[in-house]
């Protein structure tokens, strides 16, 4: 029997045909907090031949058992939080899927509302994105759009200056 722990980034490569091949009569049990879907899904060819998207189910065949975000608020064992979408439209006009807003509109939303929504910055705020450039672009729009806050309000400036000094790894540049 094997265990794998966080099996959607140790098992989508040649390391689980390995030990399928070599353990053929083994049992698999794979744990994830993010499986790999149809949606998610990486597509694989090889040699030419007909490919094939690899999803947690084609490795790890019937799920067993699932225990969401939900499960584990409930059970008191992650704190509650609260989500914002961005990307519902006017009607008529809603986003469509694998399309995203322009950053600058949801930076301004994000900035109008920090306060309110973080208690006055007495909690924590967590901004996801669809990959790592996209997170690289977000930070550069929230500079840009920061340092026109700082112009406009010096209460702005202030806050964000000592927040950012305080919190900012060493050897990075302001």
């Amino acid at each position: 029997m094997f265990i794998f722990d966080e099996c959607h980034r140790s098992q989508f490569g040649e390391n689980h045909k390995s030990i399928k091949e070599f353990f053929p009569k083994a049992q698999l049990f794979g744990f994830t907090g993010t499986p790999i879907f149809d949606e998610n899904s990486s597509y694989t060819q090889v040699d030419g031949t007909d490919g094939s998207f690899k999803t947690t189910e084609n490795l790890f065949e019937k799920e067993l058992h699932a225990y969401t975000i939900t499960n584990a608020i409930d059970d008191r064992n992650v704190l509650s939080f609260h989500i914002d979408y961005f990307g519902e439209g006017k009607k008529g006009k809603e986003q469509k899927k694998g399309e995203t807003l322009p950053y600058h509109a949801v930076v301004k939303k994000i900035l109008a509302k920090h306060d309110a929504a973080t208690n006055h910055r007495r909690f924590n705020a967590v901004l996801a994105t669809a990959s790592i450039n996209h997170a690289i672009d977000y930070v550069e729009e929230f500079r840009i759009q920061q340092e026109q806050k700082q112009v406009e309000d010096q209460d702005f400036t202030r806050f964000c200056r000592n927040n950012y000094q305080k919190r900012r790894p060493t050897g990075l540049q302001a």
